[in-house]
């Protein structure tokens, strides 16, 4: 028989579990410890370095591993298990400092936390734990009136009823050195009920108020001059804002009807002294005293905030208070009595998953999430829609895109977008663009250009990637392991991505396999598209992508690539 020869210019293919008929001269049954570059070739991945032992296999194994880099010349990657938080230095391998309050949120297995950071904080959600309000307070209400004085004059009754009672005075005739003045009148009747003996009431004189105060409720009418309508008085109500008198005392609460409007026109102010005490001021508005103050910190995601080098706390985050209104005209967020699965951030917001709602906090205020004012809505307010489908869409995950935001959930793909591209409450869509089987325990990944997310069966896992288009586009997926089936096991926990070289790696807490799979696009196309993996010296238990190098952590070891 004749010679054959076959020229193969590279094995820049990768690894292909086709038939023979459709495998390219390129590709190869396996590849193990190599690296295919655009310009080498494929060549033999960067050696592993022993650095330093950190702890003891069972001390560290069945972590939630995080990396943390917060400039060029500090970084940190951090583990939490058993309701403790432990931190390295990524540069010398201390063991840094860790001071802890709020441990309980810190107990639930590795799987259960989401990890973000920005700057010098990371927020850490248990994605177990369901938020809470804080509780509503007891409030007895018409504890607290005001009386009125109009106008005086002269040969005219003002009468102030109390619980029943009446206090009265009449003003003279009027006659030469002989007037009627609001001091007058209002000095008169203090004396007038605090001589009927009301068990702990208060009476507070002002220019032209008498404000009371008592321990338990009253009742409370007044009348006064010809028509009975220059004395006027009210508990914890009035009409209008026009019925708020000009001087009050310090923390007086009123809630203002507008009782020809809507129960959405409702709202509550608050007194301001200029002195702190009494007199001159203004009204602001409040929140209900019977309505809870806002979120509970404890159940909501906490912070490991950095206060120097190689030295963090933990503990419950301050969370904006509700400053105004009740829970019908300033409502608790969506995630309230639910858990949150993810916290991200987005168009200068902090954003979290719940269910199948998307709430985003007030604009650059990223702890709050209460509206500023319960009279009106502005722009800045807080965002909380949800997705719009007829199947359960819980979702776990979401990807800024050119488009908006990308949302997942376990079978279904959403975006998050405005038409002007400015998220407010009224101009906020979602809706929906694919769907795809997704693995909730794997989050999708960025590649730069585009998102790659896995799918499971029982033996094996697939990857896809998904590339954005339009807001009236449906995206763009491309099975990439296609042309490797049932090369990736099913058992993968986790999968980084590095847009910088084009690929995704994907790995198991309880293998020493890493699956690579690696693109070369020359700007029009992809010239190369290779699946590969790497063996590694031990299990791999987390691995971080940080611009010019990569950590590995692998049971006791930390390898340097």
């Amino acid at each position: 028989m004749p010679a054959v020869t076959q020229r193969i210019p590279n094995y820049l293919g990768g690894v292909s579990k086709q038939s023979d008929e459709k495998l390219l001269n390129n590709q190869v049954r396996e590849c193990i410890n190599g690296y295919p570059d655009p310009t080498y070739g494929l060549v033999k991945r960067s050696g592993t370095g022993f650095l330093t032992t950190l702890d003891t296999e069972a001390a560290l194994e069945d972590s939630k591993w995080f990396f943390y880099q917060r400039d060029a010349e500090e970084a940190y990657f951090g583990a939490i298990k058993n309701k403790t938080i432990r931190v390295w230095n990524a540069f010398t391998f201390t063991e840094a400092t860790v001071t802890l309050t709020g441990t309980d949120d810190l107990d639930a297995d590795k799987g259960d936390f989401d990890v973000l950071s920005v700057q010098d904080t990371t927020i850490i959600t248990n994605k177990t734990t369901v938020v809470q309000a804080e509780a509503t307070p007891s409030y007895t209400i018409n504890k607290q009136g005001t009386v009125r004085l109009l106008q005086a004059l002269f040969g005219s009754t003002y009468t102030v009823t109390i619980n029943g009672q009446d206090a009265s005075i009449t003003t003279p005739q009027g006659s030469s050195g002989t007037i009627a003045t609001a001091e007058d009148i209002l000095d008169g009747l203090k004396v007038e009920i605090d001589n009927l003996n009301i068990s702990s009431l208060v009476v507070t004189k002002l220019n032209t108020t008498l404000e009371l105060k008592c321990n338990n409720p009253i009742t409370l009418s007044s009348r006064g001059g010809p028509n009975n309508d220059l004395l006027v008085s009210f508990l914890e109500e009035v009409n209008t804002v026009a019925d708020l008198p000009l001087e009050s005392v310090n923390d007086r609460l009123v809630k203002v009807i507008n009782s020809d409007q809507t129960v959405e026109d409702e709202y509550y102010t608050k007194f301001v002294a200029e002195d702190g005490t009494r007199g001159k001021g203004y009204w602001e508005e409040t929140r209900s005293p019977a309505v809870s103050e806002g979120l509970d910190n404890s159940t909501m995601p906490h912070e490991l905030k950095s206060t120097g080098v190689n030295t963090f706390t933990f503990g419950p985050i301050d969370w904006t208070k509700r400053l105004t209104g009740d829970i019908k005209s300033n409502p608790n967020p969506s995630f309230v009595g639910k858990t949150i699965a993810k916290v991200f951030f987005y168009n200068t917001r902090l954003g979290v998953l719940s269910g199948d709602n998307v709430i985003l906090s007030q604009t650059g205020e990223f702890y709050n999430f209460f509206n500023v004012s319960a009279l009106t809505q502005v722009d800045s307010d807080p965002v909380d829609v949800s997705v719009q489908s007829i199947k359960p869409a819980q979702l776990f995950s979401c990807i800024p895109v050119t488009q908006g935001l990308a949302l997942f959930s376990r079978g279904q793909q959403f975006m998050l977008y405005a038409d002007n591209g400015i998220l407010t409450p009224g101009t906020t869509i979602i809706r929906t663009i694919s769907y795809y089987e997704m693995d909730v325990d794997i989050e999708p990944v960025d590649v730069g250009t585009n998102i790659t997310f896995v799918s499971k069966s029982p033996i094996t896992t697939q990857a896809y990637g998904m590339v954005t288009r339009g807001q009236d586009d449906n995206p763009i997926v491309v099975e990439l392991s296609k042309v490797v089936s049932e090369y990736l096991p099913s058992s993968l926990e986790d999968m980084i991505s590095s847009p910088q070289n084009s690929f995704i790696a994907l790995f198991s807490s309880k293998s020493n396999e890493v699956f690579f799979y690696r693109t070369y696009n020359n700007g029009e196309k992809d010239l190369m598209q290779s699946w590969f993996k790497w063996q590694l010296p031990g299990t791999v238990q987390s691995m971080d992508i940080s611009v010019s190098y990569t950590h590995l952590r692998a049971h006791e070891t930390v390898l340097d690539l």
